[in-house]
């Protein structure tokens, strides 16, 4: 009987900064961003709130990456689901590591500021037809 595996990974939490698109010639988009998770627990000796913040590398491709060049901002909440990938790479002769979140979906949830063209998560369809 063979098992299957799974590779999922979901993760809320906020961008560090505005994603970085690049399109290359067949047509394709990868947009990359850092998005940062919170843990809060109490010291179990102390009582005293703790927190601890770690940083994940996203990774976007075609539409997604487009709507993410587009729309995201820093500070933005977003919900992120994929799969998580190492990849290997040499710099300066150094042969490197890196983990990453291949995205699937993307859900911008708030926050961060809103980028000229973008549409407000309180605008509902009925105050857009409204508007002259």
């Amino acid at each position: 009987m063979s098992r299957r595996c799974i590779n999922k990974s979901i993760l809320i939490g906020r961008v560090g900064a505005a994603p970085t698109l690049r399109s290359f010639p067949d047509g394709a988009a990868l947009a990359t961003l850092r998005l940062a998770t919170e843990e809060h627990w109490p010291d179990p000796v102390t009582g005293e709130p703790r927190e601890r913040t770690d940083w994940h590398n996203i990774v976007l491709r075609d539409r997604l990456a487009e709507i993410a060049a587009q729309y995201v901002t820093a500070g933005q909440l977003l919900h992120i689901e994929g799969a998580m990938r190492t990849r290997k790479y040499t710099h300066e002769g150094v042969v490197r590591y890196i983990s990453e979140v291949l995205a699937t979906d993307m859900q911008m949830l708030g926050g961060g500021k809103l980028r000229a063209g973008a549409p407000s998560s309180s605008d509902t369809p009925e105050q857009q037809e409204a508007a002259p």
